[in-house]
């Protein structure tokens, strides 16, 4: 049995919205009418827009290594790549971190030792914890993170969409 016909319709029988030959007309006034269509792959000069796109690319990442590079000079990060990969992930924290480390150090003390991990929470987000290591007494840890969230990280915070907790923990 052969389920091929010649003329297969859905069963409604529409009239053509336009005639032929009226298609015809409009499609020859409209051809005298724009300029030709640009081929958007090339670049007004006559180049390709892709021409250095590698170039970009190998500078951007030697850029964002750069970063990483400035972030694990001021924080301890684990051995494994789970912070690298959540700061590639969430490409506004880096700047974020670097940003905070002067006030980090203002508030916590220029001595103070910093790091880095990543966490799950329940419904499996990511969020990165910036920890001060602190030695000292629990009150004086908890007023220096109430200054530092008070003059500078709450005007911030939105910025990290709650992907970044600034804390503490006591050694």
């Amino acid at each position: 049995m052969n389920a091929y016909q010649e003329c297969q319709t859905s069963g409604n029988q529409w009239p053509p919205l336009v005639s032929p030959m009226l298609l015809e007309e409009s499609r020859s006034a409209s051809e005298h009418k724009f300029p030709p269509i640009l081929d958007c792959r090339r670049a007004p000069q006559g180049g390709t827009i892709f021409d250095d796109l590698e170039k970009r690319m190998v500078r951007y990442a030697a850029e964002y290594r750069a970063v990483l590079q400035e972030i694990q000079r001021h924080f301890m990060m684990p051995v494994d790549s789970s912070v690298t990969a959540f700061l590639t992930d969430n490409r506004a924290i880096p700047s974020m971190l670097l940003e905070a480390i002067p006030h980090l150090k203002t508030y916590f003390g220029a001595d103070a030792v910093f790091s880095l991990r990543v966490s799950i929470d329940g419904p499996g987000s990511h969020i990165l914890y910036a920890v001060v290591k602190w030695p000292g007494k629990v009150c004086d840890v908890r007023s220096a993170l109430q200054r530092f969230d008070h003059e500078w990280w709450l005007r911030r915070a939105g910025q990290a969409a709650g992907f970044l907790t600034f804390t503490y923990e006591l050694v």
